[in-house]
Formats: structure tokens, sequence, C-alpha cells
């Protein structure tokens, strides 16, 4: 009759051990990936209402100066008539919690062409110090770099 091998104790918890090990490792890959996703989707959704600025200063929309205008917690679509220091919220978006902008700016788009002078260099960072910069042309292409 031939007996069979077993595992030892010792053996089962070095397993059990190595698993854990292996989870922890994997779980937290997993949450940091998942906030680097959000930091980059909310980057994204900034990018497009640049984008939405850009366009209706090019198409001239109400006859306005279109722009985004942020602080450290939020940014808002804008637009004035004449003067760029005198304007309407069209739309305002807060950061979600722990995310903020590094310094508040003003972006304006010049009316019927959409462009600026210069190119706007942001930067939006989480709490954990992930950061992206937001880079703006003056023809509004928008491009997001992860530093």
């Amino acid at each position: 009759m031939h007996q069979r091998r077993a595992f030892t104790l010792i053996e089962i918890i070095i397993v059990v051990a190595i698993i854990g090990i292996l989870m922890v490792t994997g779980f937290t890959a997993f949450i940091s990936a998942q906030k680097n996703q959000e930091l980059s989707a909310v980057a994204q959704k900034f990018a497009t209402v640049v984008t939405t600025a850009h366009i209706y200063a090019r198409e001239n929309k109400d006859i306005k100066i279109w722009g985004v205008r942020g602080t450290l917690d939020r940014y808002a679509l804008i637009s004035a008539t004449t003067d760029p220091l005198v304007f309407d919220i069209e739309k305002e978006t807060a950061l979600p919690a722990g995310m903020t902008f590094t310094a508040p700016f003003t972006i304006y788009f010049d009316k019927g062409t959409g462009t600026m002078p210069t190119t706007q260099s942001l930067i939006l960072k989480d709490s954990r110090d992930r950061q992206m910069r937001i880079d703006i042309s003056p023809s509004a292409a928008v491009d997001i770099v992860a530093l």
C-alpha cells in the first residue's frame, strides 16, 4: 500500500502568506491605477470645456468673448460682451474632493478666430500629489501630460 505525502502545516501557512501578499500588492496597484484614471478623466473633462470655449469664440456665438476661468477647486465656461473683466459664468464645474489646480487662471479666446496670444500651461493635481499638466496652444489644441 502506498502512503500519500500530505502538506505540512508550515507549507500551508507559507502558501497562504504568499497569496495574502500578492492580494495586497494587487489591490494597492488597482487602487493607484483607479486614482490615476480619475485624474486623467477630470483633465479630459476640463479639456472639453476649453474646446467648447474655443469653438464658441471661433463661431462668434452670441457675439461674445468666450473663455475658461478657474480657481483652485473649480473651473467655469465664461462669456463677456465687451470687457473680459466683467464676465458671466455659463457653466461651472467643481473639481472632485482632493483635486486642485495649482494656481487660478483665466483664458480668453479671440472672437471670430478662437485663438489666444500664447500657450497656457496649467497643473491639475490630486491629494496624493499626482499631477497632470494641461497645455493649451494659441490655436486651442489641448495636450494633457502626466507628470
